[in-house]
Parts: C-alpha cells; sequence; structure tokens
C-alpha cells in the first residue's frame, strides 16, 4: 500500500467546488472498498518504519 504522491492543500485554500469533488472522490473509493483498516495501516506503517511493537 502507497499513499498518492499528492500535496497536502489547506482547507482555506478550495473553493467549494474543489471541496465537494475531494469529498465526492473520497466517498467514491469508500464504494469501491479502496479502505484500508486501521489494523492494516498501522502494520504497513510498523514495516516501512522498522517500528517494534512496544
Amino acid at each position: 500500500m502507497k499513499l498518492p504522491g499528492t500535496e497536502l492543500v489547506a482547507y482555506k485554500t478550495l473553493t467549494k467546488e474543489q471541496f465537494d469533488e475531494a469529498i465526492d472522490k473520497g466517498i467514491d473509493d469508500i464504494k469501491a472498498g479502496r479502505i484500508y483498516s486501521a489494523e492494516m495501516v498501522e502494520a504497513e506503517l510498523k514495516k516501512d518504519f522498522a517500528i517494534k511493537n512496544v
């Protein structure tokens, strides 16, 4: 799992249309099953950053 190489954008810099488009994209991802559980994200971060269980 790799995050897309996009820039972070501050909410205040978005127009209403840009904000709505970003929200719609997220909803489409959820509907299409492109989601990750917290456990999956944690495991990937531990692997990528060589973090051992504490």
